[in-house]
């Protein structure tokens, strides 16, 4: 190969490269004639915020109140933001020194391919202190403005593939199913009535493929 084609070759490769990141990933095709296509996000929310209590839909242990926190929503892969993301816990109690926690999270999409929709999703998890050094983080993105804080607990959600994760979705996510992975670093130890989060969520969904041929989903088709 000449080292003009070689060139060609490395620009084609990393434009490809270039769109899988700056694009939302869609999953394959489900095989068969089912009506459904698998999509994947990846969603970060973060920035400290007030503590307010809201309601959700009832939990396992009957809870109905939560522990609330509001933030914008940053499309991880287009590096935009693309809505807001109310963050609810309930259900917290401790086990040694850890805490299990059931999250509540209510997606609401203004812009990019899911504008005008909204995903709500639940799962249970870990809410663990950080015991190695003195670890503080700052998000660095060109969409939302950010600062350094500390972290005193990580936080964790891990589906599980046989449990549907989905509470309720609207425009593109109606009727869909699906799991989520939850990934964190809190500071929930400097001040009793606010917190500082960074949250990326891993989410994939199948969807009616009827939602793809909304207005809103018309950008997810082929």
């Amino acid at each position: 190969m000449q080292f003009k084609d070689a060139r060609k070759l490395a620009g084609a490769l990393a434009l490809t490269a270039l769109g899988a990141v700056c694009t939302p990933a869609l999953g394959d095709d489900i095989q068969g004639d089912d009506g459904f296509r698998e999509i994947s996000m990846l969603w970060y929310i973060g920035g400290t915020q007030e503590y307010f209590a809201c309601e959700v839909p009832i939990t396992d242990l009957g809870t109905t109140e939560a522990s609330c926190h509001e933030h914008l929503l940053l499309d991880l892969r287009r590096d935009r933001v693309i809505g807001t993301a109310l963050d609810a816990t309930a259900d917290v109690f401790a086990v040694g020194d850890a805490l299990y926690a059931t999250g509540t999270t209510t997606f609401e999409l203004t812009a990019g391919p899911f504008a005008g929709s909204t995903l709500q999703v639940r799962g249970t998890g870990t809410i663990q202190p950080t015991i190695v050094g003195n670890p503080h983080f700052e998000w660095k993105s060109r969409a939302v403005d950010g600062k350094q804080t500390p972290i005193s607990h990580i936080a964790g959600i891990f589906p599980d593939p046989d449990q549907n994760m989905v509470l309720d979705g609207t425009g593109v996510f109606e009727g869909a199913t699906g799991t989520f992975a939850l990934f964190g670093g809190l500071d929930v130890a400097s001040d009793p009535d606010a917190g500082s989060f960074n949250c990326i969520f891993k989410i994939d969904l199948k969807l009616p493929r009827r939602n793809l041929e909304t207005t809103a989903g018309a950008s997810l088709a082929f």
